[in-house]
């Protein structure tokens, strides 16, 4: 009965898997023809290989509004620009309505909206990609939804995790660097049912609505990124069933799952090629709250014709707002001696391999993925 129980699950998984294939062929560019031009396409700066950086939470509100008001829009980004030069394509999550439109959610603790005019901090870090499944997305309503997707599409940046129905919410975001293709899904589990996309109306992807996209995407790129919002906020360890999950994503084919969520940095493991951050902690976010520790940004390295992540590299970024002002900076060499040893710690809990692949350097540190 059991095997029976099985065989049966593992059909209506294929069977989801292979309409999911071709829900993604029917809505997207056919490889090959010339709609596939419509796929963005951003240089390289090393032939063969690909760099793509991956920051945490940002918004605009809190002391980043503060500093922004008493310099200018980019004095909260000017010591990162050197960073994220160093990455061909640079991705973020973006937790915030960037609207002047829609109607502010009720019943939410905080609301986080920003002007159009927000956008001109991001301009210097030359983003890419907002990843826009998060709990935040919906704080301006279907309307501050839409619209924000159309600001940052003005601006040149793809947004990937929300759509008008769950089916367009839960699509890849497709994109070339070089020669070397990739996909970014995005979903997140922290929310509430008004948040979430369904057949009929705008929002969020769920997680469990992604799996059949990473393995339809799969197909159609040579990476999947997988992005999640998820875990316990100011909790430095991940939750018992971010795991598996993780661990789902990967076998379905992912090179890559990337969290946020918790506003602190969580471990990271890897294997076979293949990573997984449990959480970024911040990138731009404006909290004095006493619980804020330092976060970081990953830098993955991909090469042409070869699987998974070919090199991760980890800068940790201040986040001890209290004292350090709010606009983030790489850590000076003393402080990355105190961030090591957590990162270490986080790390080998989660999976004790991990206790000779994390390597302190002088810049940032070097994690061991094959």
């Amino acid at each position: 009965m059991a095997r029976r129980s099985f065989a049966i699950v593992k059909a209506r998984l294929v069977l989801v898997c292979f309409v999911a294939t071709c829900a993604l062929w029917y809505l997207l560019p056919n490889p090959g023809s010339a709609e596939e031009t419509a796929i963005p396409s951003y240089p390289a700066a090393n032939p063969g290989k690909a760099t793509i950086l991956f920051g945490g939470d940002t918004h605009f509100q809190w002391g980043i509004e503060e500093l922004i008001e008493k310099e200018d829009a980019l004095a909260p980004v000017r010591e990162m620009q050197r960073t994220f030069e160093k990455a061909d394509f640079r991705i973020l999550n973006v937790e915030t309505a960037i609207t002047d439109k829609g109607e502010p959610a009720s019943g939410r603790s905080h609301i986080f909206r920003a002007s159009p005019g927000s956008i001109k901090t991001l301009t210097p870090l030359k983003l890419n990609l907002a990843i826009l499944a998060n709990n935040h997305a919906m704080d301006m309503g279907p309307e501050g939804l839409e619209d924000t997707r159309q600001n940052l599409r003005k601006a040149g940046i793809l947004t990937a995790g929300v759509g008008a129905n769950a089916k367009e919410a839960s699509l890849p975001v497709l994109f070339r660097i070089g020669d070397i293709r990739f996909a970014v899904v995005a979903a997140s589990a922290i929310g509430d049912e008004r948040m979430w996309a369904d057949d009929k109306t705008p929002g969020i992807a769920k997680p469990e609505q992604i799996l059949a996209q990473i393995q339809a995407a799969r197909t159609l790129a040579d990476h999947v990124i997988v992005s999640l919002h998820w875990g316990m906020e100011y909790n430095p360890y991940p939750m018992p069933d971010q795991r598996p999950l993780a661990q789902q994503f990967i076998q379905a084919g992912a090179s890559a799952v990337i969290g946020h969520h918790p506003h602190v940095a969580q471990g990271i493991e890897t294997s076979k090629n293949t990573v997984i951050c449990y959480s970024l902690g911040n990138f731009l976010f404006g909290s004095s709250n006493p619980f804020q520790t330092d976060n970081m940004i990953v830098l993955m390295e991909f090469e042409a014709k070869k699987p998974g992540v070919r090199g991760l590299r980890v800068i940790p970024i201040t986040g001890h707002y209290r004292e350090s002002g709010h606009a983030p900076r790489p850590l000076h060499t003393t402080e990355l001696h105190s961030f090591f040893p957590d990162l270490w710690t986080q790390s080998t809990k989660i999976n004790p391999s991990m206790s000779s692949r994390i390597i302190e350097e002088e810049d940032g540190i070097r994690i061991n993925v094959d």
